[in-house]
């Protein structure tokens, strides 16, 4: 199945990570249905901006902010305050402890 085609209309549940993808600061933000398992977004960057993409990718596939009920993301500060602005009624799952 081509990207263009996928079909996000049963995702619930995000899992939301972000990496160097080589040595230095360049890094890219990976979203997961974290029900099925599946990859559903990837990009460059971990700001603001990539959060508000994600939205935006998920609602041309046929997923809408308001159907999405929990997000798993690592990043405490930064993290959840994107997925909380950019999904407002999720509930936020912190995987990791707090970062200093």
């Amino acid at each position: 199945m081509a990207v263009h085609d996928a079909d996000f209309s049963d995702v619930t549940a995000l899992a939301i990570d972000e990496t160097s993808r080589a040595r230095g600061h360049d890094y890219v933000t990976l979203a997961a249905d974290a029900e099925q398992r599946r990859v559903v977004f990837v990009t460059a960057g971990r700001d603001a901006t990539t959060i508000a993409s994600l939205g935006l990718d998920l609602a041309a596939h046929k997923s809408l902010p308001e159907q999405i009920e929990s997000v798993s993301i690592e990043r405490l500060s930064s993290g959840q305050d994107r997925a909380a602005k950019a999904f407002e009624q999720l509930t936020v799952e912190l995987v990791a402890a707090a970062t200093p």
